[in-house]
């Protein structure tokens, strides 16, 4: 049986080509993701490890938000700071031999016009060069360490990337402006050319204090080391010295593992996300190789009866069919994790260009990213082939004497039973749960009509092709009508390549619903608040990048009428984290329309909260309630709820309780402001306001100037980033679904060649036949394209209602790109059967005819 099984496996290799293709791209695919987060993973907690190798002990202020998601959580959580004098205490420890304080903050160098680093604005970090070589996580490659003001070095990696070299003059631009530095030398991180997905800019103590913070004594943690011999006990002794309740004490060692735990959390959900992707791919090319074997073995009926005839028994039958399966999982596994370390570059520098800078490692394998996708992929194939493989082994012996089968069953009454029933009960589910609203009930609803809908396949695709067969009959005459019959011929196997290509499109229907829901839920809200004629607002929405004393420079100008700053950072309401904002009450009204649904406005000059009325439901505050509140410097402060508001700054990053600005600012850890909101004087042409806004924004190169209209639709960039990161990621899974269209219509082609010929005989010509499988290929693709636009739909709904976010309030069907997809969906399905089509009308007549 075993040479049975690879005779026959080369016998049929055109075949079973594109089963091993689907695998070989689904395994690709999954290798890829494997190679590049597990290389990234590893390789950021070595730089991790070696970057703080000489740490002793770290000194940091207590938790006020945040945290997690990268190498730099100290930087993206908020703490108190830590004081200058606390500085003192540690360097006086007992068994201390040296310690710094370390400040971060946004810089990035640019040369001429053209920016350097990296492209997303926090992955441009400033710091400050630390004298001492052991507690300094850069240590130079060439040049010398900065000394003064105007000298800065930089990591290797960008000076690679971009060309910096020692003696280079450029500019950094930070908050507190634009300044001009010498390159004085290049540093490594720990063992790597540079910190993990960031550029690094380095000063002087001094400098980095007033350029990144704007202030002197002030840090995000400390860093120790001891004296030899007192490793084990400087956290103890640095405590002990230490009487201060909101400071924490951790080992060198803790702190690593700290930094490199965020390290694989992060890159974890990296590869979860793209997994799913993977494993999109993978079940739409089950179907394919479902359909292939389903073909063969109904072609193959009297090789497989003579088998039974000569002795072979039930279970070898089966075992030889699942063997073949076994030969091209395995060969197409292999070739999959071959390719895989070039698929993985590749996917790095597709996700950097849509928005997910991911640094890119040499691609290497390990035990792990051999055997999952290998064992993912050959198992696949052969659960794919498990059905034809049974079939194959029921077979009767007295078979050998007919003809090959063609499995024109429909699905059973049953069946259709099951598939309405599930769908119905499915969607009743569904909306239930989104009247609760309740996401994990909405999600089992979605789910059962999911499967209903799978169920119900073969049904659907005879309904189709007999509602299609009076149009199909104006394009293409009778074979118009010998397409859909040839479509309702085998149902199940029609259903099946269907279902793959509606799955595809879903996905796709999906992001692209959800992107414009967002983006219209933004963009209303904003608009609907925005009163001013110029929004100033921070490169990164995440994190406020204007200097303070910039809205008093444009409340100075003569042209410009009322001004008003946004701040924003971290904190806590009632002990959950928030976004905290702090807004001048005497100026806000008159340029933001806050869209109050209780309480008043007015109650921020009584130094009362306003909160996001959504944001209020979730945690339970009303109008006139107290809460407790953590500013950004850990202080605790007890608000009374003045008003709820529904239009929020700037959608997903927006402030969701503001509070006075002097209020704001005495808590403050950094005072730089998120928006400005200006207003053109009276009588003065918006033209002339810019004007005047051009040369104070000129030398601020962390602010972005815009028109209130431009602003309330800037979101929408970020949103369709995503959307488009999803359609790259599910472009595969459409692919191989295309390819399970051009597959399955192939094997039609192979198994009705005396059909073919026949009608070749009875006067069809060469363009007939291919307008005939050319019909079939529209079936598919318009049954495939129609049920996904449907069922992406459906999950777009369930999501909206399920999950009733701020961010998601207006349900939005862009009608032009859905039919775009529709369309594009059924003209692809065209496409790629142009191969089959033009076989089908090369069949040969007398040869056709002859054949068994």
């Amino acid at each position: 049986m075993l040479h049975s099984t690879l005779r026959n496996v080369w016998a049929h290799r055109a075949r079973y080509g594109m089963s091993t293709l689907a695998v070989v791209l689904s395994v690709m695919f999954m290798s890829a993701t494997l190679l590049l987060t597990g290389g990234l993973g590893r390789d950021g907690q070595a730089e991790i490890a070696a970057a703080n190798s000489g740490v002793g002990a770290v000194v940091r202020g207590e938790k006020v938000a945040g945290g997690g998601g990268g190498p730099g959580e100290q930087e993206q959580e908020l703490r108190v700071p830590v004081t200058a004098a606390t500085l003192t205490k540690v360097r006086n420890a007992p068994g201390v031999a040296a310690a710094d304080g370390a400040i971060s903050g946004y810089a990035q160098l640019s040369r001429g016009s053209r920016l350097l680093g990296q492209t997303a604005a926090a992955a441009n970090v400033g710091s400050h060069w630390i004298p001492d070589r052991t507690l300094n996580p850069f240590h130079l490659t060439s040049g010398r360490a900065p000394r003064t003001p105007g000298e800065v070095v930089v990591d290797a990696a960008t000076a690679r990337r971009d060309g910096v070299e020692v003696g280079d003059r450029l500019r950094v631009a930070t908050v507190r402006g634009r300044h001009h530095a010498t390159v004085t030398g290049i540093a490594r991180y720990g063992d790597a050319a540079g910190p993990l997905g960031r550029s690094a800019v380095l000063f002087p103590a001094a400098t980095a204090a007033e350029l990144l913070l704007g202030r002197a004594g002030a840090y995000q943690h400390i860093v120790a080391r001891a004296d030899e011999g007192n490793r084990e006990q400087l956290a103890t002794a640095i405590r002990r010295a230490l009487p201060e309740r909101r400071l924490e004490v951790l080992t060198g060692a803790a702190y690593t593992a700290e930094l490199q735990a965020a390290v694989s959390s992060s890159t974890t959900t990296i590869q979860l996300f793209l997994t799913v992707f993977a494993l999109v791919a993978l079940i739409v090319g089950g179907t394919l190789i479902h359909n292939t074997f389903s073909a063969v073995v109904a072609q193959r009926t009297r090789e497989l009866a003579l088998l039974r005839a000569l002795g072979a028994t039930t279970g070898q039958v089966t075992s030889s069919v699942l063997s073949e399966a076994a030969v091209v999982g395995a060969l197409g596994s292999a070739v999959g994790i071959g390719l895989g370390g070039v698929a993985s570059a590749t996917l790095g520098t597709v996700l950097g260009s849509l928005g997910l800078p991911i640094p890119l490692t040499g691609a290497s394998y390990t035990v792990s990213t051999v055997v999952f996708p290998l064992l993912t992929g050959f198992g696949a194939t052969v659960v794919s082939a498990l059905v034809p493989a049974l079939r194959a082994g029921r077979l009767a012996p007295v078979a050998a004497l007919r003809d090959a089968q063609v499995d024109d069953s429909a699905s059973g009454p049953w069946r259709n039973l099951l598939g309405v029933g599930a769908v119905t009960a499915g969607c009743t589910t569904a909306v239930f749960g989104g009247l609760t609203p309740s996401l994990a009930i909405v999600g089992v609803g979605a789910s059962m009509a999911f499967i209903g809908v799978f169920v119900s396949g073969p049904a659907v695709v005879t309904a189709v092709a007999r509602t299609m067969g009076y149009p199909l009959r104006l394009l293409a005459g009778r074979m118009g009508t010998l397409a859909g019959r040839g479509t309702r011929r085998n149902p199940r196997r029609a259903a099946s390549t269907a279902n793959a290509l509606m799955l595809a499109v879903a996905v796709v229907v999906f992001f692209t619903v959800l992107a414009a829901s967002f983006s219209r839920t933004t963009a209303d809200t904003t608009a609907q608040g925005v009163r001013s004629d110029f929004v100033i607002s921070s490169i990164d929405a995440d994190t406020p990048l204007l200097p303070e004393g910039l809205a008093d420079k444009i409340d100075a100008l003569s042209d410009i009428g009322t001004t008003s700053e946004v701040q924003m950072s971290q904190g806590q309401v009632n002990g959950k984290a928030a976004k905290l904002g702090g807004v001048d009450p005497t100026t806000i009204g008159t340029v933001w329309n806050f869209g109050i649904t209780s309480g008043s406005a007015d109650s921020l000059r009584k130094g009362q909260l306003l909160v996001d009325a959504q944001a209020a439901e979730e945690s339970g505050v009303g109008v006139g309630r107290r809460a407790t509140v953590t500013m950004p410097d850990g202080a605790r402060l007890t608000a009374t709820v003045g008003g709820l508001f529904t239009h929020s700054f700037g959608g997903f990053d927006a402030p969701t309780h503001l509070l006075p600005d002097q209020l704001y600012r005495a808590h403050a850890v950094d005072r730089s402001a998120a928006w400005i909101l200006a207003d053109t004087r009276p009588g003065v042409p918006q033209s002339a306001a810019r004007t005047a806004l051009d040369p104070v924004l000129k030398d601020q190169p962390t602010a972005k100037l815009q028109t209130a209209a431009d602003w309330a639709h800037q979101g929408n960039a970020e949103v369709f980033q995503f959307r488009n990161m999803m359609y790259a990621l599910d472009a595969l899974a459409i692919l191989i679904a295309l390819l399970g269209i051009a597959n399955t219509l192939s094997l039609a082609v192979l198994q009705r060649t005396r059909e073919l010929g026949l009608l070749r005989a009875l006067g069809s010509t060469r363009a007939q036949l291919r307008r005939m499988i050319n019909g079939e290929a529209l079936l598919l693709g318009v049954q495939g394209a129609m049920m996904g636009l449907l069922l992406g739909l459906g999950g777009a709904w369930a999501l909206y209602k399920g999950v009733n976010a701020p961010d998601l309030r207006i349900l939005t069907l862009p009608a032009l790109p859905l039919t775009g997809i529709v369309l594009g969906g059924v003209a692809a399905a065209l496409l790629i059967t142009l191969l089959p089509a033009r076989r089908a009308g090369r069949v040969d007549m007398l040869r056709a005819i002859a054949t068994e």
